[in-house]
């Protein structure tokens, strides 16, 4: 391979990764929250403070966090992927500390294709982010404090 082409592949794979990070800055951005939002807990499955992922059968997959949340995220993963490896732990330790924030429900693109082709998967991972009647998504790996920010900033209730 030329010299030239492996620097034009390099300048590809750059650019694209700079979008995916823009556009997750925009989708995680994009949500408004009404000032006068209140957030109503009730008959929430909880054991010592902490909101259990739960697998279910079918799809999704698992479920975690309060039902009755303002905040909805379905999320898109593969085992195989490594950053939803990464990404996993971020979100159990988002599900511990603010479960009673948010409900998500989690999607594995190899046995929900169907659910993964309906939400617009290009991408894993990839979250589709609903609140207040609005509905975001978009792909690629999002930090714990951005994912945090987002959470508290939209609920209001951190």
């Amino acid at each position: 391979m030329k010299k030239s082409n492996k620097y034009k592949i390099y300048w590809i794979l750059t650019v694209g990764l700079l979008a995916v990070n823009i556009a997750e800055f925009l989708i995680i951005n994009s949500i408004s929250v009404p000032n006068n939002t209140e957030i109503s807990i009730q008959n929430v499955p909880e054991v010592s403070g902490q909101y259990l992922l739960k697998e279910v059968e079918g799809c999704p997959n698992k479920i975690a966090g309060n039902p009755n949340a303002l905040l909805k995220i379905k999320y898109f993963y593969n085992d195989l992927c490594p950053y939803c490896r990464q990404e996993a732990p971020i979100l159990d330790k988002l599900i511990s500390k603010r479960g009673d924030l948010l409900y998500i429900e989690m999607f594995d693109t190899d046995k929900c294709r169907e659910d993964s082709i309906k939400a617009g998967v290009t991408t894993i991972p990839f979250f589709v982010f609903e609140a207040n009647g609005e509905s975001n998504s978009g792909g690629g790996f999002v930090k714990e404090e951005d994912l945090e920010n987002f959470i508290c900033r939209v609920t209001q209730g951190c």
